[in-house]
Parts: structure tokens; sequence; C-alpha cells
């Protein structure tokens, strides 16, 4: 929106000739705005459709960045989120499934704001490095976060705020690593430390290789862009992680990175086949929709719909083992529990199995109690599936209570196990152990 304060960039030229090589299938306009949380609204709503779990927000954080759009921009997706929340309690409206949020920080941020590429064991360049990541998720609520549960050997000891659930993780991926000269082991465990005591969960990094080449502390390593070089499997971290993209072109924005054709989605295929034949525990896609280097997979005006349904299909594949499996994206619960009490929890569940899960086909969400790894409390309250469709991530809203037999569990510590089951008659037949993984606080 050529009224903003803020320059538009890579869309046109000042002649106004376009720098996109792909573009929205809305067009180009006054919608395509940073500040508009209808059009984030939109882009998220496809996301889910096509399969993403987690949108990685590309955030520069520089002074000037954070003053004109980044942070407006942060809000407006916030909102976009709240607002496809709230329709789920509307009369007469359809739930909206929607993807969580992780950021992606362009290093590129701090190189603009220091005039040049940065020394990340200077004290002021990494207050700057954590403020960045600190003023990301102010701006994004908890309930909208993209949280990790991690395996219990690096879960390590809560700290912080109540505000995720003990042993998780929130997603922060690392990119513009030219941008920095000098970084460490320290910087990322510095900021995690920082995060965790401020937001209650660690960070789980996700780094470039040549990030990974200076530090070995990434929990995932993907190389960006992704999508000018066919897919890459890194297994060199505990998360095995692929990463591509539908092709590449940034000459209209005055890259001078290699062309990638798209071959009309048979590139974006093959890589497919290669990822799902080496079955890794991430994926990573690059890019939703950046139209100015043609990398896009969202709908656009030259493609329509093609890279959202083919990788909506390579989603399923790839998560895809029974026809009732389900994957945990996140639960809620508080890490104390007064005995004499029910608490609401959210557990937001994707069905990844082949059913969708409605009146014919009840699948429902219980939980029980476990002490030192053995169960001590089973058959906790049940919440039933309601036309949640395969494939679709659905919250669902479950009582909870510290109890045993009808009895208050004696103060200590617990873990608080999530399952899916399938309800046949009057029994529950658990989703299978290897399809469908319990969640676990």
């Amino acid at each position: 929106d050529s009224r903003k304060g803020v320059g538009v960039r890579d869309v046109r030229d000042p002649k106004g000739v376009t720098r996109f090589t792909t573009h929205p299938w809305e067009s180009t306009g006054p919608w395509l705005s940073y500040d508009r949380a209808q059009w984030h609204r939109g882009q998220f709503q496809t996301m889910a459709a096509g399969g993403i779990d987690v949108a990685l927000a590309m955030y520069r954080g520089g002074a000037a960045d954070r003053r004109t759009y980044a942070l407006k921009g942060l809000d407006m997706m916030s909102q976009a989120l709240k607002e496809l929340r709230g329709a789920e309690d509307q009369p007469f409206s359809r739930p909206h499934d929607y993807p969580r949020l992780g950021m992606a920080l362009d290093l590129r941020g701090l190189a603009d704001q220091y005039g040049g590429p940065v020394d990340l064991k200077d004290p002021e360049t990494r207050r700057s490095f954590q403020g960045m990541i600190r003023d990301f998720f102010l701006h994004v609520p908890p309930e909208f976060r993209a949280t990790v549960q991690l395996p219990s050997a690096r879960a390590g000891s809560p700290a912080g705020p109540a505000l995720a659930p003990t042993g998780t993780a929130y997603v922060v991926r690392l990119i513009g690593d030219a941008a920095v000269k000098y970084i460490d082991e320290e910087t990322l465990t510095e900021a995690s430390k920082q995060v965790q005591a401020e937001f209650g969960a660690r960070v789980l990094w996700i780094g470039t290789p040549a990030l990974q080449a200076r530090v070995k502390a990434f929990d995932a390593v993907a190389p960006y862009p992704a999508g000018s070089a066919e897919a890459s499997i890194n297994d060199t971290t505990w998360l095995r992680t692929a990463a591509l993209g539908p092709g590449y072109d940034d000459t209209g924005a005055g890259g001078k990175t290699t062309i990638r054709p798209r071959d009309n989605g048979q590139l974006l295929v093959d890589d497919i086949r290669r990822v799902l034949q080496a079955r890794p525990d991430w994926i990573v896609v690059d890019s939703w929709n950046d139209y100015a280097t043609g990398s896009d997979i969202g709908p656009s005006l030259e493609f329509g719909l093609l890279y959202k349904d083919l990788f909506r299909a390579a989603v399923l594949q790839y998560k895809h083992s029974a026809d009732y499996s389900a994957h945990f994206i996140r639960a809620g619960a508080p890490r104390v529990m007064d005995p004499g009490h029910v608490y609401q929890v959210e557990v937001v569940v994707q069905n990844t199995g082949t059913s969708d899960w409605d009146s014919s086909n009840l699948a429902v969400l219980t939980y029980r109690w476990l002490k030192d790894g053995q169960v001590i409390a089973d058959r906790g309250a049940t919440t039933n599936s309601s036309g949640h469709a395969r494939g679709v991530g659905k919250s669902y809203l479950i009582g909870v209570a510290p109890i045993q037999e009808g009895k208050p569990l004696a103060p200590g510590d617990y873990e608080l196990e999530f399952n899916m089951a399938q309800l046949v008659g009057n029994d529950r037949v658990p989703f299978p152990l290897e399809d469908t993984a319990p969640y676990r606080i």
C-alpha cells in the first residue's frame, strides 16, 4: 500500500514494473500489506489447508524494521490467529484450522543495524540478538506459539512462568548466516536461557549448514533458501530434517542466484519422493509466499492451487501410517494442580490417519497419570471428536483432575499423559503406539 509510511519492497521497481517472479492469486494491491490482518488470515487458512503445521514467520529486528513494519506485522499476524480461533465460538460457523507460529530470525537485520557482519561475542550485539527474539515472543501470544515436546533427556528443569508445559521448546530458525562473522554455543545457550526464564520454554534452534560449521549446538539444520537446490536431508543433529522448495528465481528482485525452474510441478514431485523415502523427523519448506524469489507453494496467479495441493498430498502420505492415527501438537496444562479442582486443558490434535473422525467413526481424547514411569491413575475423563477431518488439527477442551480411584493424588511430581483411542461400542481401543505417540507433560 503506497499510502503507508513503509516503502514498497520487492513489489515494483521505480517504473512500476513488478519485481515478483510469481504473484499472489488475489493479485497485488493495497490488500497485500503487513498491517492487514485479513491478508494474514487468508494465508494462515490456506497454509492449514496445505498441510503446514508451523509457520516460521520471517522477522528482521533491526531498529528501522521494528520502527516501521516488523512489530506491527507480528501484531497483525496474532490478530489474524485470534480471529480464526474466535470463529470457533460463533454460531453457525465452521471451526478453522491454522498453523502455529515459530520464528525465522533474519540475521541480516543485525548487520543492517550495525553496518556490516556482526560479532556475537560482543556484549552489545549479543543483547540485540536476544532482544530480537524477546520482541518476537512478546508480540505472539502463548496459545499461538509453535511448541515442541522434547525428549526427557533434553527437557531440562522448568524455569520461569508457566506459559508453556514443562519439557517443551519454542522454535527459532536462524537465516542470513553471511550477516554473522562470529557465533558460538554460548550465544545460543544464553538466548535460550533468557527465553526460558521469561516465557517458560527453552529454544529449539534450527540453523543453516554454514552456521552449524561454527556451532554444533543446533537441534536441526536446514539450508536457506532450500528451493535453490534439490531437496536435502540433514542427519547430523538429533532431529533429522529435510528441506525443499518448488524452485527458485529471484532475478526480478535483482538477485543473482542460479535459477532453478519449477518444471510445472515435476521438480517438487521429485523432491517430495526423495524426502518421503528418507522419512525425516521434520520437513522445512522454503517458502509459502516468497513471490520475489519464485519459491512459493501457496496459491498464485501463475499456478493456481497446484503446489498447495501437491504438498497437501505429500503431507498426508508423509504422516499416514494407519487408518487411525494422530499427532499431538500442543497441550496447555498448568505445572501445578490442586487435587480439589478440575482444570480445563486445551489439547491440539491433528488427525494423521486416513479416516475422518465423525459420528460413525468416533475418536476420543483421554488422559492418565504416571509417577516414575508407572501408570497410577488411568481412564480419566474423555472428550469425543466431532467432525474432525483427516489431515486437520483441532483444539479440544478436556477436564483434568489429579485423582486416583476417586481420591486426590498425594502431593508430589507426576506426569500427565494424553492419548487417543477409537470408540467401539462402549470400549476404547487405543490408537497404535507406533503411529500415535502419547503426549506427556
